[in-house]
């Protein structure tokens, strides 16, 4: 199975809509040249604006993820014969480095330039990133976003993960924070399955999958872990 944006695009409608907006790639630093520019063969719209919120000291991309996104949002296809277009090619892409050259970041980065982004004008921002914590909408992040969204009207595009139940490659969902607060406070794994209204099967999974995470050998390494990374 495969993905090619000549037929992608088409399937949600991208070729019909057109309208010039200003796009934030802000989790991501998408292009290969160090300093913004205007616009290139690959990328019409050009970048008006970029900003690096890691502390790398650049705003050019070292890791890939970037310029991959970058592109689906916003390229050309002039390698392609201009047929494997982005969604949006004539949009301009604000660029915002929330994560380092090694792909990892803080939520605090993550805001900053969730926050200079829509001070630019953004239309959309994407959030092509994810994190290993739980949360249930009420983190920093989770509320920053709601608030930004709420008073400028700008359009997040956040990912739904990588690491969900099913395993990896799997939609992950925001239930882990409940879960483990349910299961530090001595409640058994047939009523945390009953009050989330799952199967005791997938609360068990879900729990061995947390502990993997955290490196815990038990329930209790568990529970301090997440008390300690503010995963309740």
């Amino acid at each position: 199975m495969s993905a090619a944006l000549d037929r992608s695009t088409a399937q949600i409608g991208a070729p019909d809509v057109g309208r010039p907006c200003i796009a934030a790639t802000g989790s991501t630093w998408p292009y290969w040249t160090p300093e913004p520019t205007g616009a290139t063969p690959i990328w019409p719209g050009g970048w008006p604006a970029a900003e690096d919120f890691s502390g790398s000291g650049s705003t050019g991309d070292k890791f890939g993820h970037g310029t991959h996104v970058a592109s689906v949002v916003g390229g050309s296809g002039v390698g392609s014969g201009s047929t494997r277009r982005g969604v949006a090619p004539g949009a301009r892409l604000l660029v915002g480095k929330v994560l380092g050259d090694d792909g990892f970041g803080s939520s605090s980065q993550v805001i900053a330039g969730m926050e200079w982004a829509v001070e630019q004008g953004a239309d959309v921002v994407n959030m092509s990133l994810g994190s290993s914590g739980a949360g249930d909408g009420t983190d920093p992040m989770s509320l920053a976003l709601n608030d930004l969204s709420r008073r400028t009207g700008a359009l997040f595009v956040v990912a739904a993960g990588n690491d969900g139940e099913q395993g990896p490659r799997t939609v992950g969902s925001p239930t882990d924070r409940r879960l483990l607060s349910l299961l530090v406070a001595g409640v058994s794994d047939k009523t945390i399955a009953s009050q989330m209204q799952l199967s005791r099967r997938t609360v068990q999974r879900r729990i061995q999958r947390l502990m993997e995470r955290s490196d815990a050998a038990t329930r209790m390494q568990l529970a301090w872990h997440a008390a300690r990374h503010g995963w309740l």
